[in-house]
């Protein structure tokens, strides 16, 4: 009985913070071209100013273009890779075997990140890209094949 109601209740605050991951996502892809090339401008001017200290006769603009890819792409995996953190941790509180709650985790996730894909098609200046669902994918696969790896012996008992 203690057992059943401290499930619930782990249930309950991970399918929050799931549902919190997936209102984060909602509002980053919710944001116009313009916006969100300010979110992660911010970040690649940090980066490109580091680069040019270090080495100074860089082509400013072919780096920031490269860097800005790399902090943008980086952005998906890892926010899709915490995703399946919390999706597997959301997913585990149910009484499914390990292989299942890797499964069930991986398909949320890339359903997940089709949507939002998709939910981008109609965002002024965005577009969907299948890149980006491939990119979310490997967070969610990699998050979830580590969080299966640490879990194990729960499931062994």
């Amino acid at each position: 009985m203690i057992k059943a109601i401290c499930d619930n209740k782990k249930r309950i605050i991970y399918g929050i913070f799931v549902i919190a991951w997936m209102i984060l996502i909602f509002s980053f892809s919710s944001q116009n071209g313009e916006e969100s090339q300010k979110t992660s401008g911010y970040f690649t001017d940090k980066v490109v100013q580091i680069i040019s200290k270090v080495k100074s006769d860089i082509d400013i603009g072919n780096t920031e273009e490269i860097v800005s890819f790399i902090i943008r792409k980086m952005a998906h995996f890892s926010i899709y890779f915490v995703g399946g953190i919390l999706i597997f941790n959301f997913v585990g509180t149910f009484p499914l075997k390990l292989k299942n709650v890797i499964l069930l985790t991986f398909i949320i996730g890339c359903v997940y990140s089709i949507s939002d894909e998709i939910h981008q098609l109609f965002i002024s200046e965005r577009a969907g890209q299948i890149r980006d669902v491939l990119i979310d994918s490997a967070g969610v696969m990699i998050a979830t094949f580590l969080m299966g790896k640490f879990k194990e012996e729960k499931w062994k008992n």
